[in-house]
Formats: structure tokens, sequence, C-alpha cells
């Protein structure tokens, strides 16, 4: 198997609401070296990691316990974009 068979990479085509442009750009960095991360990383910790930011995405900074995060006023929900 030579170097372009063994390296094929298949697209998919995925449709969503994205407010990546909304982060800094440092952070917007952060995340693309996640994604590079977590892709060259076997399964298994993809599984683990995955299961990790998906707990991160559905936080409530308002009313979870965020381990050190201290929750925000209520006050500033109405300042949020």
């Amino acid at each position: 198997m030579n170097f372009s068979e063994h390296h094929r990479y298949i697209y998919h085509n995925i449709s969503m609401s994205c407010r990546i442009d909304e982060l800094s750009e440092e952070h917007q960095v952060t995340i693309v070296r996640l994604v590079n991360h977590l892709a060259s990383m076997p399964d298994g910790y993809c599984q683990h990691a995955m299961k990790r930011v998906e707990k991160i995405s559905t936080e409530n900074p308002w009313v979870d316990n965020i381990e050190g995060f201290e929750k925000l006023p209520v006050e500033e929900v109405a300042q949020c974009k």
C-alpha cells in the first residue's frame, strides 16, 4: 500500500448553524486544535473526550455547579448574545 492509498480522506458536508466567528481568534484556534487533536487520537480516547465536550456543551453557567467556576449573576442573562 502506498502513501496515497493509505491516506484517503472521506469528506462529509454537515450543514448547521455555527457561531464560531463570534469567538475570539484565539478561541477559534483552540477549537480547531481540539478537532485536529481528537482526529489524530485512538477511538477510545475520542469517545471519552467527546463525552466531556458534550457535557460542557450543555452546561448552564447561571444554574449548574461547574467545578472551578462561580455561577454567573442572573442579571447577566440579558447581556448574552
